[in-house]
């Protein structure tokens, strides 16, 4: 979402009161479990190793994760 969307909605739910009605939930790091019900196993792994290498090219593996998300847009 970008940033003048999270500041227009925040200033909405402030304006509103609506903020009165609401539970606020504490985020909580996912385990590997809760990952792998919505990513692939595969996809963990890639993205273990690019934040160990940061400066390291990914961009082959990348497409592949991507590739069928951009197909899911089309």
């Amino acid at each position: 979402m970008k940033p003048i969307r999270i500041k227009m909605a925040h200033q909405l739910i402030v304006n509103y009161g609506l903020y009165r009605k609401m539970e606020v939930y504490e985020p909580h790091w996912a385990n590997y479990t809760e990952l792998t019900a919505f990513h692939s196993p595969e996809y963990i792994e890639y993205l273990e190793k690019v934040s160990k290498n940061p400066n390291d090219s990914h961009t082959e593996k990348l497409c592949k994760f991507y590739y069928f998300y951009f197909l899911i847009l089309l």
